[in-house]
């Protein structure tokens, strides 16, 4: 066997293999010559023997090009926050398409303000000795809590709801990137502050507010970290006008994250991140707004060369047999031609005409011989204009994950296709309502919650207890909620009463789900309405609503569906 020979390299000592033939792969003689032949081994030589053959192994590097220079250069692109914030905000107050997409899009996750629904967990309570029937405390604390989200109280400045300032907080997170709020307390309860995105910047390496971070941390872009990329404390630009020279004096301003008790008092609100280390947001539209603006240009120029288009309106073109006269100019002499026929024939058009603008009361024109009078074309094709920005307009929406259906309004296609866009854009909906009621709605009712059990207004067995010694799992335990947000209309509502009944008698979901999935308010208070009415009525008409229930067995199905 020893045709193998020529392609076998002795092994040698190399320490630093720079060349290709150094970079060769070495075989090596083992004890026996068929492990120069085992076919579980990486490449190998032809034998007769076990039909292997030489297929040495080459490491490679992917980037996920393909063909050499078709991806470009590999850029490691690092967003510009303010520029990016100040483009977006330009973009929806001057672009419709933005509006049309935002508008809907913030109605719909968080509309006229979202709901608390308390639900404490019990068992977790029980774990920690506590034994509480809480129906009163989800009673109590959900009225008062949403009773002062509609007040101005809950507003630092006096001036807004908090469902005003959640609002704020999450278009300007959408558009912007981020923004700041911050939690107070007073005589009159919790109340919140949301400061835009761009007043948060990061301090010159000189100024004296940067002696006031603690030891170990540094601040990028405003916000200064820990050694674990905790946010501990946030730079706030602080604008005052000199009342003398009118010129602004910028000072800095720190504030903490959390107080001295541990408790959050600021946070930052995020409409999306570049990357996960990111201290900043950027933007929801960011991938979109130079297209955005690009369709708006082309919209523009599309109505206005429609508009001039529509200025002239009539041309008139002669051929070599034409007189050469204006028809819309008065009392232009006829160039008479020397054929006699035709010249009457003129005249007679001319009667024409006049008769025609007599009963019609419409401008009639009598041509010279050899002229016509044409409307004229602009040549641009609406038809192209509405299948190109239709097609835009969907990835546009697409983009930022709302079906083109709910931006528009318009559900032209059949009632399972139109359900079924409704369906995924409730679901991606809720998902965003979730992340953000999270963010800025829970440390509210955190510190709101803890605001009224120490004034003594809501009674909380252990939760000062676990204040005191740190306890989270209780006082999460307590503070635990689900956020209601709007629902959007249905299209059949007969067919959605059908489905929530249908789920109702399965015991799949509450009578307050079912008031919810319906959008008919708050279950327990159309319910106490409901029996209140009934007494006033059968107080009225006893005998006629005596009849009516028992046709109908409506208070029987009440009181049944009561003792279950």
């Amino acid at each position: 066997m020893a045709w193998y020979n020529k392609f076998i390299k002795k092994k040698e000592s190399i320490t630093d293999p720079t060349t290709a033939e150094e970079r060769e792969i070495v075989i090596t003689k083992g004890d026996s010559e068929n492990s120069y032949f085992n076919g579980d081994s990486y490449g190998g030589f032809f034998s007769s023997e076990n039909g292997t053959a030489f297929n040495p192994i080459y490491s490679d590097f992917y980037d996920g090009e393909k063909t050499p220079g078709e991806l470009g250069s590999v850029l490691y692109t690092y967003p510009d926050h303010l520029k990016l914030r100040l483009r977006a905000y330009d973009s929806n107050l001057k672009t419709d398409i933005i509006k049309i997409i935002t508008g809907k899009y913030f109605k719909a996750v968080i509309g006229s303000g979202l709901k608390l629904q308390s639900e404490p967990v019990q068992e977790v309570l029980k774990i920690n000795g506590i034994d509480i029937d809480l129906t009163d405390f989800k009673k109590k604390i959900e009225s008062c809590f949403n009773l002062y989200a509609n007040s101005y109280y809950s507003d630092y400045r006096r001036m807004q709801t908090l469902h005003e300032n959640a609002n704020d907080s999450f278009s300007d997170s959408f558009l912007g990137g981020d923004n700041l709020f911050i939690l107070r307390a007073d005589d009159k309860g919790v109340n919140i502050q949301v400061i835009d995105g761009e007043q948060i910047q990061q301090p010159d390496e000189t100024h004296d507010v940067l002696k006031q971070k603690k030891k170990g941390n540094i601040v990028v872009d405003g916000v200064e970290i820990d050694k674990k990329g905790t946010h501990i404390a946030y730079y706030v630009i602080i604008r005052k006008m000199d009342s003398e020279t009118s010129d602004f004096d910028i000072n800095f301003k720190r504030v903490d994250c959390k107080d001295n008790q541990g408790r959050t008092v600021s946070r930052l609100v995020y409409g999306s991140k570049h990357r996960i280390n990111d201290v900043r947001g950027i933007s929801r539209i960011s991938s979109i707004l130079e297209k955005v603006n690009k369709l708006d240009r082309y919209t523009e120029a599309t109505v206005s060369k429609m508009e001039e288009s529509a200025n002239v309106v009539l041309s008139i073109e002669h051929d070599q047999n034409s007189t050469g006269e204006n028809p819309l100019t008065p009392g232009t002499a006829r160039v008479k031609p020397n054929n006699k026929s035709i010249d009457n024939l003129y005249e007679q058009g001319q009667k024409t005409a006049a008769m025609i603008e007599q009963s019609t009361s419409k401008k009639t024109y009598n041509m010279p011989n050899g002229a016509k009078l044409k409307g004229f074309e602009s040549g641009s094709d609406s038809s192209e204009y509405e299948t190109f920005s239709k097609t835009v307009f969907m990835y546009l929406c697409a983009s930022v994950e709302i079906p083109v259906e709910v931006a528009l309004q318009m559900y032209n296609s059949n009632y399972s296709a139109s359900r079924a866009a409704i369906n995924a854009w409730e679901h991606i909906a809720e998902i965003v309502r979730k992340k953000f009621s999270k963010d800025f709605y829970q440390p509210f009712y955190n510190m709101y919650l803890e605001y009224m059990i120490l004034s003594g207004k809501i009674d909380a067995p252990g939760y000062i207890d676990a204040l005191e010694n740190d306890d989270f799992m209780v006082i999460e335990a307590y503070c635990n909620a689900r956020w209601v947000g709007p629902k959007t209309p249905h299209i059949d509502p007969l067919k959605e009463v059908k489905a929530v009944e249908l789920m109702l008698s399965l015991r799949l979901i509450s009578r307050e789900q079912a008031a919810e999935m319906l959008n008919l308010g708050n279950w327990e208070d159309s319910y106490d309405k409901f029996v209140e009415e009934g007494r006033i009525i059968l107080k009225e008409e006893p005998e006629t609503i005596n009849n009516n229930e028992n046709n109908n067995g409506t208070n029987d199905n009440i009181e049944n569906n009561n003792k279950e």
